[in-house]
């Protein structure tokens, strides 16, 4: 018998994806995530963090101890809504996640052994995989594909169980400039699912179905009646976009440079001959390095900060013809909100232009719908949606779809083949 039981990002909350899959003695985690809006009603970050463990399961954003003890977590992709909480898995617990991922979580947390807390990670077996493996668990056999997402080294995973073939996508797009190899839906529809877990980010949503390639051109037409500064505000860790930015300054003449997040995630992937992100130095400048030259000639830059920050705002006083654009999501948690309405009036008191020019990191309703229909899943559990019962209506004359409750156990379906 497969039981799956979904401990968080059901319900509504669209991350802290928590899910635990058991054949037999057989226990795995896919994914065990964080969901930042259940955090910002307890915690503020640094200054009323989490004590420990503890307070996360005190407020319910953890499992209890017994549902921890797996055989192995697998992690999709190095967002923190589906990997924040590994820290509470038991000593020696085998985490897997992709060479990319691995490479950021070390750039972000070290991997410095001390007292078993929120932001404890040594204690763990890190294992890194590639597309395509084959990784036996007990009964079950787990192999990850890459997929396209708003940040590099994305998995999806398709597990050989005694009832069938479990799909579970992680999060995804079909939209970006990442082709894999190697698809996992192409995979999913030739060996037959039976069942299959889904994200749903976008369904319910008013979206604006904006390619990685829409967002370059339109970036082009808006840059080139830009005067002075340009600095644009996007996910740290979104290497696509920052190359899409990298090739726009490059065919406009401006120099490029970025704040410290972003040279955090460039300096942890430098080298990497397949992805080939921006070189510090080359490609892109330190801003610390080039402040002045920025103030002393503003038409000549595009500067790249990250979590909304006014900070450069107010050290460069962006002079008139500059602009700010943001390419990422709108903030959605309050403090975030807060910290991007608090930009926004440095932006007014310089009359810096605002504009939005995104591509989501999730897939749009439309190809989702697609992908399902070329799969053929016998059930499909929705996950990381705001609007499971939309998803449910969406999709209900394609495959069975049966809305998770958290904490609740579903037996899953049997192959009848």
């Amino acid at each position: 018998m497969v039981k799956i039981r979904f401990l968080s990002g059901v319900e509504g909350l669209i991350g802290g994806n928590q899910i635990l899959l058991e054949e037999g003695r057989t226990r795995i985690f896919l994914d065990l995530g964080m969901n930042y809006r259940q955090w910002l009603d307890f915690f503020e970050f640094i200054f009323s963090e989490p004590r420990g463990l503890s307070d996360l399961r005190q407020v319910g954003m953890l499992p209890e101890d017994e549902a921890l003890k797996v055989d192995a977590c697998f992690i999709s992709h190095a967002h923190g809504d589906h990997w924040r909480l590994i820290s509470a898995l038991p000593e020696k617990t085998p985490v897997y996640l992709g060479e990319c991922p691995y490479k950021l979580l070390k750039a972000w947390l070290g991997t410095g052994r001390g007292k078993r807390g929120f932001k404890e990670y040594g204690h763990l077996e890190f294992k890194t995989f590639h597309s395509g493996e084959k990784i036996f668990i007990g009964n079950l056999k787990v192999e990850p594909f890459s997929v396209d997402h708003s940040i590099p080294g994305a998995y999806g995973f398709l597990v050989e169980t005694s009832s069938g073939n479990l799909l579970y996508t992680g999060d995804f797009r079909l939209h970006g400039r990442y082709r894999p190899p190697v698809s996992l839906f192409e995979e999913a529809s030739h060996r037959g699912v039976t069942t299959m877990i889904c994200e749903g980010t976008n369904v319910g949503q008013l979206v604006s179905p904006h390619t990685e390639l829409d967002v370059e051109r339109q970036l082009e037409g808006i840059l080139s009646r830009c005067e002075n500064l340009a600095i644009l505000d996007l996910a740290a860790s979104d290497v696509d976009r920052i190359k899409t930015i990298q090739m726009v300054a490059k065919t406009s003449g401006r120099f490029l440079a970025a704040t410290k997040p972003i040279l955090t995630v460039l300096k942890a992937l430098e080298g990497d001959e397949k992805l080939r992100p921006p070189r510090i130095g080359v490609d892109i400048l330190p801003y610390e390095d080039v402040e002045a030259e920025i103030q002393a000639k503003p038409s000549g830059f595009i500067l790249c900060t990250s979590f909304y920050s006014e900070r450069e705002v107010r050290e460069l006083k962006p002079p008139p013809g500059s602009l700010y654009l943001l390419s990422s999501s709108e903030p959605f948690e309050e403090e975030r909100m807060i910290a991007f309405q608090r930009l926004q009036n440095w932006l007014r008191l310089f009359g810096a232009p605002m504009y939005h020019l995104h591509s989501s990191g999730h897939v749009y309703p439309m190809d989702l719908r697609r992908i399902v229909r070329e799969i053929k899943p016998k059930e499909l559990f929705p996950i990381h949606t705001a609007y499971p019962e939309a998803m449910k209506a969406f999709l209900h004359d394609l495959t069975k779809v049966r809305i998770p409750m958290r904490g609740q156990s579903y037996e899953a379906l049997k192959n009848s083949i």
